[in-house]
């Protein structure tokens, strides 16, 4: 595990993935001072200090909600710069390596695929730590809940990584495991709507199918509107995205394990 999971931080490197992470961090953190300096007061008075209470109060916290979109860039960025992880790990020349060594290939999947996930989600962890101390910083704003905001995101990376893993081991593509994350988020923003395009199909048949694949297919944009709710302390309504699309991706990986012991490199 120690040296599987030393390969990927040096892939991670190697991939700039740090500086990319470091560059959107800074600008962030930029924006965040900036916006300490913002002042308001009409035509009247210039000279008004924005209240941040009275800001939160009148727009629903735009502060974590921007905070949340701010983490929702960073796992999009990790998981584009993760795709092409198992491509190149079982090209010609580097696949005998590895295959090579004392281990079964779902031994050799499962400590990638966890390394994967540990490695980038932990620069994703301390990204967004750095920008939420500005946060509070410049803002004084300090919320428990943030932490729901982290964990929830990690449930996120570890269901987006499972789909390009599948897509990079059964295509052996990295621009397929990212087609295939890109595919997968349009289907469940589509799927979204199955309840709108049950009534404008009236097809018994169509209807069942339509639910039953928003019921079995990930729903992360729906996890992250319950990530969201969670974190602003809003009542949750239901658990069931996380709970279908946690089996959905338990399913996901068995298959790619399953096809990925019958590959032949």
């Amino acid at each position: 595990m120690k040296g599987i999971l030393k390969d990927t931080m040096r892939e991670m490197i190697d991939r700039k993935t740090i500086h990319i992470l470091g560059v959107v961090t800074i600008v962030a953190i930029l924006f965040i001072v900036a916006s300490s300096f913002i002042q308001t007061g009409g035509n009247i008075n210039f000279d008004v200090q924005m209240d941040v209470d009275d800001i939160n109060e009148t727009l629903g916290n735009p502060i974590m909600r921007g905070y949340g979109l701010f983490i929702t860039i960073l796992i999009f960025l990790v998981v584009m710069a993760s795709a092409g992880v198992f491509p190149n790990m079982f090209i010609k020349g580097r696949a005998d390596f590895f295959l090579s060594k004392p281990l079964t290939r779902m031994q050799l999947f499962s400590l990638k695929f966890v390394s994967i996930w540990l490695t980038y989600g932990i620069l994703v962890f301390v990204s967004a730590f750095v920008v939420y101390l500005v946060i509070y910083l410049t803002h004084g704003i300090f919320d428990t809940n943030v932490f729901y905001l982290l964990l929830m995101n990690m449930v996120s990376l570890f269901i987006w990584l499972a789909i390009t893993s599948f897509g990079g081991i059964v295509l052996n593509s990295t621009g397929m495991a990212m087609m295939s994350a890109f595919l997968a988020w349009v289907i469940q923003r589509v799927l979204s709507f199955h309840e709108e395009i049950n009534m404008l199909i009236d097809s018994q048949p169509i209807n069942f199918i339509v639910t039953a694949l928003y019921h079995v297919f990930p729903k992360t944009g729906e996890i992250d509107d319950l990530t969201m709710d969670l974190t602003l302390n809003h009542n949750i309504s239901s658990w069931l995205p996380v709970y279908t699309s946690l089996v959905f991706i338990i399913v996901l990986l068995t298959l790619t394990v399953y096809l990925f012991k019958r590959k032949n490199y």
